[in-house]
């Protein structure tokens, strides 16, 4: 079982998943809580056996197997709140829209400074761009976390990324591509149509691949035809454990736009 960095005074939850990426994304978005990690039912039965737990989430590969585990429940946690949600995706590369890297959400802060750094050394200036606030919270510290000084601006959609760059040239940007009122392909077009903007790099992290694959996320019992973004799925499962009124530290705020 891998343990959290969680403040101890936090409710505890369990994330119950093989999927080493899987875990990360949990412990990155309920950084308020106290998040363990259980590779199966026998590391769940050690953890539950030490410790007293709040709730569970039980991480599966379809929503099939999400719904069969909310029916069976988990060994060692029959008095224990227990979500269940699945996680889908796929990532292909992003040659064809000439960018210097394409990352598919959840991106690993390895492989997210990993692109940063493939840039190049002269890059302090960054703009980020997401819908999701949770998203640009999360890219930010894992920016500000490094020892090189960076200085993050932010966008919420593609229109307010235009306007910015009217006035201000980044060293890199970071986008998404699917948001609304100017999505990322159409800031892309722009910004190669422009003389000024053709050659800053761009980063893309998305929820969607190239070939039309929604990488997507489903909470049993809360779901739709299409699933769920990973901020939506976030959002349901933080209101469920909020109303649990599990005690937790203070979130930190997301960043605020900025240019």
């Amino acid at each position: 079982a891998r343990p959290a960095k969680t403040a101890d005074s936090a409710g505890t939850v369990i994330v119950i998943s093989d999927n080493e990426r899987a875990a990360h994304l949990f412990q990155r978005y309920l950084d308020d809580y106290r998040v363990l990690v259980a590779a199966d039912e026998r590391e769940v039965q050690q953890l539950a056996s030490t410790e007293p737990v709040h709730a569970a989430i039980f991480v599966a590969r379809s929503q099939q197997e999400a719904g069969d585990r909310l029916v069976k429940g988990v060994a060692g946690l029959a008095d224990v709140p227990l979500f269940c949600c699945s996680l889908a995706g796929g990532e292909t590369a992003g040659d064809e829209l000439g960018v210097a890297s394409y990352l598919v959400k959840p991106v690993l802060r390895e492989r997210f400074l990993a692109a940063l750094d493939r840039v190049g050394p002269h890059v302090r200036d960054l703009l980020v761009i997401d819908d999701e606030p949770e998203v640009i919270r999360l890219l930010t510290r894992m920016i500000k976390g490094e020892a090189r000084r960076y200085r993050v601006h932010s966008a919420y959609d593609g229109e307010e990324a235009w306007q910015f760059l009217q006035t201000s040239r980044p060293d890199v940007v970071i986008m998404d591509l699917m948001m609304p009122r100017l999505n990322g392909y159409q800031l892309l077009e722009r910004m190669r149509a422009d003389p000024t903007l053709r050659d800053i790099p761009v980063i893309v992290i998305t929820a969607k691949g190239l070939d039309g694959e929604v990488i997507s996320a489903s909470l049993a019992g809360v779901t739709r035809g299409k699933g769920l973004s990973i901020g939506e799925l976030m959002r349901y499962l933080r209101a469920g454990l909020e109303a649990l009124q599990l005690p937790h530290s203070a979130p930190a705020q997301p960043a605020a736009p900025s240019g």
